[in-house]
This record gives structure tokens, C-alpha cells and sequence, in this order.
């Protein structure tokens, strides 16, 4: 091989080694961007995954905080009814037991009150069966049932004690007439227990 051969494919040799060595050098490079590429798209939806999931516990947040908000105020639209149904039941029974107690002495004592009183007698008990059924609407349905029960019983005592005949004067019968009012003592006992009860569990409810 003579000095030109020799040179002329020294300097391919050298112009190929360039060459490839540059190519390599691309691809590196061009392989190294790729995988930056790739670790900055992944970055960016980490944050817009983190983004979101922030987002979306606070649009929760807000909408635990807004049914908090309503259930509240539902439970007060619905407990303050309640307790005015109730507050009003409790002093009609009481007047009624009053009415029926002093009508229960008055025939024992014979005498005769007229229509008139009789008429504002039945308006009371009349006045307790209005109250009672407002009770029974508001609920919860055991506080309605003790309330329409004591307006019954309530019936029931007035006209017992309304025809008392003569002759049915006795002590025993006297302290029967007696009881018979006393139990609906009782059973506002019950009615203002469960009253009670159920306004505590509006406002236990409303504190969660």
C-alpha cells in the first residue's frame, strides 16, 4: 500500500470515527431529553393529580359543611314547633284537670251549674283535643300517642264524674272520682318524658 492509499483511508477511518462518535453523542443526549421529558411530564401530573385530590376534598368539605348547616336548621324549623306544641298540651291538661276537679266537688255538692258553665267545661276539653292533635303532628309518634290517650281518658273522666246520680256520694265513691283525676297526673307524667325526650334528641342531633 503506497503513502496515498494510506492516507486516503486514514482520513476515512478518522472522518468515520467522527462521525459515529458524534451520532452517539446525539443519541445520548437525544435519549437523556427523553427521560427528562418523561420525569417533567410525570412531575406535572403528580401536582394536577395533588391539584385535584385538593380540590375535590374541599368541594366535600364545603358540601359536609353546607348538609351540617341545613340539617340544623331543619332540626331547630322543627324542634322549636315542638316544644310550643308541647309547652301548650301540658298547660291545657293541667287547666282541664283543674275544670274536672272542681265540676267532680261541685256534683258531689249537688249543684247545678247551668248550661253555660257545662258548655265552657266541654269548650276546655274541646280546646285539650285541638292540642293534643298538634302534638300528634309534630310527633315524634309515641309523644302524639300519650297525648291523644290523655285527651281521651280526659273525656272519659268528665262525663263520669258528669252523671254521678244520687245516692253515689259514699267516701269510696268520692276517692274513685279523686283517682280517676289523679291518673291523668300520671299520664302527663308519661307525656312530659317522652316530650322531653324527644326535644333532647333534636338538639343532641342538631350538635352533630
Amino acid at each position: 500500500m503506497d503513502a496515498g492509499v494510506a492516507a486516503v483511508l486514514g482520513t476515512a477511518v478518522g472522518a468515520a470515527g467522527t462521525s459515529l462518535a458524534a451520532i452517539l453523542t446525539g443519541w445520548f443526549s437525544k435519549s437523556q431529553t427523553s427521560r427528562q421529558l418523561r420525569a417533567d411530564l410525570e412531575k406535572s401530573e403528580m401536582l394536577i393529580r395533588a391539584e385535584r385530590e385538593k380540590t375535590e376534598a374541599a368541594i366535600r368539605a364545603e358540601q359536609v359543611k353546607s348538609e351540617m348547616v341545613i340539617r340544623a336548621e331543619h332540626l331547630r324549623s322543627r324542634r322549636e314547633p315542638r316544644s310550643l306544641a308541647y309547652s301548650e298540651f301540658i298547660g291545657c291538661t293541667k287547666n282541664t284537670q283543674t275544670m274536672l276537679r272542681d265540676l267532680w266537688h261541685q256534683q258531689l255538692a249537688d249543684s247545678d251549674q247551668g248550661e253555660a258553665a257545662y258548655e265552657s267545661q266541654r269548650s276546655e276539653l274541646q280546646l285539650l283535643d285541638l292540642r293534643a292533635a298538634r302534638v300528634a303532628v309534630e310527633g315524634p309518634a309515641i309523644v302524639g300517642s300519650v297525648a291523644l290517650s290523655l285527651a281521651s281518658q280526659a273525656w272519659t273522666c268528665y262525663y263520669a264524674v258528669l252523671h254521678i246520680g244520687p245516692g253515689e256520694q259514699s267516701m269510696e265513691h268520692v276517692h274513685a272520682g279523686d283517682n280517676a283525676i289523679d291518673e291523668l297526673t300520671e299520664v302527663l307524667d308519661v307525656f312530659i318524658t317522652e316530650a322531653s325526650g324527644a326535644l333532647d334528641e333534636d338538639g343532641a342531633s342538631r350538635g352533630h
